[in-house]
C-alpha cells in the first residue's frame, strides 16, 4: 500500500489459529516412573494444533487417565498451544493417561504412565509357611513365604528380606522379593523340634514377622 507523496506503508495483520478445528495433537509423557506415594509426580506434555498444524493457545484440554491416578479435570494451553499437568497415585502399576478437546474421547491422545510401589515404607506384611514337618537330616526341607508391601499396601518388588530362626535351622541371611512383593525361603535342620522363624526389612527385628 503507499499514500499520497508515493512513501509505501507496512501494516501488519494479525493471523491466529483456527480454535473451530482446534484438537489434542500430541501427548508425551515427560516425566514418568513415580513412587506411588501420592506425592511424587508424573507429567504429561499435551500439543493442541489446528487442521493447518497452527498451536492454538488459550485452548482448554479435558484429561483423564486410569483408576487410582489423581490429575486436573482440564488445564489450558500457552501461547505455544501446549500445556503439562502433573498426575499423582497412591496406587502402583501402569496407567493411561488420555487428553482431548471438549468431550470427543474418540479423538483423544494417550501415553502410559508409571507409578512404583514406595519402597521407602516397605515393611513385611506377611510370613506364612507353605511347606511343614519336614525330617531333621539336614537335607528335607520346611519353607516360607514373605509378603512385602508399601504404607498403601501395594506389592514391593526386588527388596531384600533378612531372616533369622532358632538355633539349628539353616535358613538364608537375606532372599529378594519378586515382581508380586514376595519371597519364598527353604529351611533344613539336623535338630528335631519347632522352631521360630523370622522375617523383617534390613535390620529392624522390632517389626519383624513371626511364624512357627
Amino acid at each position: 500500500a503507499t499514500v499520497e507523496g508515493g512513501n509505501p506503508v507496512t501494516v501488519k495483520i494479525p493471523l491466529v489459529a483456527d480454535v473451530a478445528t482446534a484438537k489434542v495433537s500430541a501427548l508425551e509423557v515427560i516425566d514418568n516412573n513415580a513412587a506411588a506415594d501420592g506425592t511424587d509426580t508424573t507429567r504429561v506434555r499435551v500439543t493442541v494444533k489446528d487442521a493447518h498444524e497452527n498451536p492454538v493457545a488459550g485452548q482448554v484440554v479435558n484429561f483423564r487417565a486410569g483408576e487410582g491416578v489423581i490429575l486436573p479435570e482440564t488445564a489450558t494451553t500457552e501461547k505455544d498451544g501446549t500445556v503439562t499437568v502433573s498426575q499423582t497415585s497412591l496406587k502402583a502399576g501402569e496407567f493411561r493417561v488420555e487428553a482431548t478437546t471438549g468431550d470427543n474421547w474418540t479423538q483423544a491422545k494417550s501415553g502410559q504412565v508409571t507409578f512404583t510401589a514406595d519402597s521407602s515404607t516397605a515393611k513385611v506384611s506377611a510370613l506364612e509357611v507353605i511347606d511343614n514337618n519336614a525330617v531333621a537330616d539336614g537335607t528335607d526341607t520346611t519353607r516360607v513365604r514373605v509378603t512385602v508391601k508399601d504404607a498403601h499396601e501395594n506389592p514391593v518388588a526386588g527388596q531384600a528380606v533378612s531372616f533369622d530362626a532358632g538355633t539349628g535351622v539353616i535358613i538364608p541371611a537375606t532372599a529378594e522379593t519378586g515382581k508380586d512383593g514376595t519371597v519364598t525361603v527353604s529351611q533344613t535342620s539336623l535338630k528335631a523340634g519347632e522352631f521360630q522363624v523370622n522375617a523383617t526389612i534390613g535390620d529392624n527385628w522390632l517389626h519383624a514377622k513371626s511364624v512357627l
